[in-house]
């Protein structure tokens, strides 16, 4: 096809060969590799292309002319208009593929890795999984309006259902949207973002972060809302002018026999059962014995390293998060595991310090944006023998495999856990090892 020849405002037919990392089909079309949204593998479709480069293009599914086997129904009814889940118009077995050959394709296409041996792990929960989810406040028509942003836009798609976190005859959102409707919005900030935390015992915490001043009457609005919806236990709401904590608003997790307490606002696995599945393995793996010391980087609220305690490892946790190190210290207290200890401090900035003290292990477990080039170095450089990286991000994780297979390190073992179904994400557990420790 010619460099001059545009498709763009074109209708094109084909057929979707495979899906990219992302959750978008591919098609060919003479000579362009067209990516479609909301496409399986062995539809025949007919596509509008609206962006177009010198080597592909992007399109939007007008029909499928042929549905493929791997299709399913999709639950939510706003599915393709809210930007939260990518795949659920494709079956559950098709999905696992899916991901497995992504994070395949990625270590090979980024990293340079060809796996010899490698696997994802599927679950039965794949609908109203996940602990937490986070809704955008907007105000419209002088209220807040209540929702999800739309795909790839700033619009607000006002959401009813959400199947991935609660079941779908389920009134909480018209249960909020009927107190946020109540919020005074003069002098109030423009936008605002609620997130909602399953506590772990039933309840429900509401978090309300506004990007400026608050609702003069948001403490009345919410002390309303906590008695008028059973389901709400507790609300916390930060703000530029006002910062607050109504109800319980603590939750808590039972892994490996171990229960963890933590605040709303922090991080934690979203799918349960799949980060039980995924800490399981991970202990298999480090085998941690008596006496052996282990380094466990981006702690969070002490998981791992306490799960690691629990088997008489000497273990060192580093967090960022003052709050998320203040409630791993209260976790080792209730726990009686006084051979966990817990840091507050950016990784990048000590690791180098760190690991003169010689550890038998390292475990990281960095954000989707993977290890700063510092940690990334001081490990390759100076990291032990047994090393475990958990990623929520293919493409960083194999950017990072790579330079650290160049320093010595040997992948011994890697699995994907789906923790994060009807959607393009997935979580990837890697061991890596080296012949010394010098």
């Amino acid at each position: 096809m010619s460099e001059k020849q545009s498709l763009i405002g074109q209708e094109i037919e084909g057929t979707v060969s495979h899906i990219a990392f992302g959750g978008k089909g591919i098609l060919r079309y003479d000579g362009l590799v067209v990516f479609v949204p909301y496409t399986a593998v062995g539809d025949v479709v007919r596509v509008k292309v609206r962006e177009q480069k010198k080597s592909y293009a992007e399109g939007l599914l007008v029909e499928v002319l042929e549905a493929s086997s791997g299709r399913a129904e999709p639950k939510c009814p706003h599915f393709g208009i809210c930007g939260g889940c990518q795949i659920q118009h494709i079956g559950y077995e098709q999905q696992l593929a899916y991901k497995r050959d992504a994070v395949v394709d990625t270590l090979q296409r980024v990293g340079k890795l060809t796996l010899d041996d490698f696997d994802i792990v599927g679950t039965p929960q794949q609908w109203h999984y996940r602990r937490h989810i986070r809704l955008t406040l907007l105000q419209q028509q002088g209220h807040y309006a209540l929702g999800y942003l739309a795909a790839g836009t700033h619009n607000l798609v006002e959401v009813e259902v959400c199947p991935i976190f609660w079941e779908l005859h389920d009134p909480i959102v018209s249960q909020l949207r009927r107190h946020i409707a109540q919020l005074d919005i003069a002098k109030a900030a423009t936008r605002a973002y609620v997130s909602l935390t399953k506590n772990g015992s039933g309840g429900l915490i509401v978090c309300f972060d506004f990007d400026g001043k608050a609702p003069s009457n948001a403490s009345r609005v919410i002390q309303d809302m906590i008695a008028g919806v059973p389901t709400i236990v507790g609300v916390h709401i930060a703000s530029k002018n006002y910062r607050d904590t109504f109800g319980d608003v603590g939750c808590s997790m039972t892994i490996e026999g171990l229960k963890f307490s933590y605040v709303a606002t922090a991080f934690v696995q979203v799918h349960p059962e799949q980060s039980a599945a995924l800490y399981a393995h991970l202990m298999e793996l480090a085998a941690p014995k008596q006496g052996d010391k282990v380094l466990d980087l981006y702690c969070g609220v002490g998981v791992i390293s306490l799960l690691l305690a629990k088997s008489g490892a000497e273990t060192i946790g580093v967090e960022l998060s003052a709050d998320a190190i203040a409630q791993a210290k209260a976790n080792a207290k209730n726990l009686g595991l006084s051979n966990a200890s817990f840091f507050e401090a950016d990784v990048s900035k000590i690791l180098g310090r760190l690991l003169k003290q010689g550890f038998d292990r390292v475990i990281v477990n960095p954000p989707r944006t993977g290890l700063d080039r510092r940690v990334l170095h001081a490990l390759r450089d100076q990291g032990p023998r047994h090393l475990i990286y958990v990623s929520c991000m293919p493409a960083t994780l194999a950017r990072d495999l790579k330079e650290l297979c160049h320093g010595g390190y040997k992948i011994v073992s890697c699995r994907s856990y789906d923790m994060f179904p009807q959607t393009a994400h997935v979580e990837t557990l890697v061991c890596l090892e080296r012949a010394s420790s010098e």
